[in-house]
């Protein structure tokens, strides 16, 4: 799986952290976030590497924002930066373990977290359309 993706997944299950869940499913979802809160720590000590090497800073040595779009870049660094942010995002990593459709089969959830968390769904069920 993609670093990008178990961190949507990672953000999919962290919605669920305030829900009484059934304590197999609960127990479950603390385990995967257990697991992985060191790849999210990887990714976010990487990401800040990449921009302290190619942000904009002020005097103080702040980044520089860009009114509503995010961190400004110096320009003559741009396509390296995208390149090793798009290395870091696409990065492999192994999954703990995965859930089956059955599982969280009673969870609320809205369809991107569906899509985040698909690829951590194993032994679908064949889903009849309507």
């Amino acid at each position: 799986m993609k670093l990008v993706k178990l961190l949507a997944a990672r953000s999919a299950i962290s919605k669920c952290a305030g829900e009484r869940l059934p304590a197999t499913i609960a127990y479950k979802f603390a385990r995967f976030l257990r697991l992985t809160d060191g790849d999210e720590s990887f990714y976010h000590e990487k990401f800040k590497v990449i921009l302290d090497s190619y942000a904009k800073k002020d005097e103080s040595g702040n980044f520089i924002h860009e009114g509503g779009r995010g961190i400004a870049l110096k320009p003559e660094c741009i396509e390296v930066c995208q390149k090793e942010i798009a290395e870091l995002e696409n990065m492999e990593i192994e999954m703990p373990f995965s859930f089956t459709l059955d599982e969280i089969g009673n969870l609320s959830l809205s369809i991107k977290d569906c899509f985040d968390l698909d690829e951590l769904i194993k032994g679908e069920q064949e889903c009849p359309l309507i």
